[in-house]
């Protein structure tokens, strides 16, 4: 690697180490693939950490806003149609962010483990399993995203003024 550019492709010289080998055939990793694919592990491990964080204050969120919420309107006498369907919609949202924040944070942490056990063992088996709860995780939040994407155009072409 070039000490001058850190993102410079490596260079294949003669005392390059060689790539790790398995007795049994199949996993071959350099000793920067095995670096790169324990650091990536390492970090999904983290994130995977602040969904969880993240789904916990969103069901918390979403209890005080159920129980809180139930006691200000019985009190109040209520919104009526219009607002209670609001009310609806908006814990709806919240219940369903927080199922997805715990789903994604348990596909990437399993995938992380997957993706750590197959390189310590040199099992190709939980590498692929890795790479199936990761796509998993992309497949969850492209959707999510691109379901906020068609949400926001709706509500800029829906606002007054337009």
């Amino acid at each position: 690697m070039d000490p001058q550019n850190p993102y410079a492709p490596p260079v294949e010289t003669a005392d390059a180490p060689p790539p790790m080998v398995p007795d049994t055939g199949g996993l071959t990793l350099s000793e920067q693939g095995w670096e790169t694919v324990t650091s990536l592990a390492k970090w999904m491990r983290i994130v995977s950490t602040f969904f969880f964080i993240g789904g916990a204050l969103m069901a918390l969120g979403t209890l005080f806003a159920l129980v809180g919420g139930g006691a200000a309107l019985s009190r109040s006498g209520g919104l009526g149609a219009t607002g209670g369907a609001a009310v609806g919609v908006g814990l709806f949202v919240m219940l369903a962010t927080t199922v997805l924040l715990f789903l994604g944070g348990a596909w990437l942490r399993q995938s992380a483990f997957h993706f750590y056990d197959g390189v310590l063992s040199n099992a190709e088996h939980a590498l692929a399993q890795g790479f199936r709860k990761l796509r998993l995780y992309m497949i969850l939040y492209g959707v999510w995203g691109i379901l906020q994407l068609i949400k926001t155009v709706v509500e800029l072409f829906t606002a007054r003024g337009f």
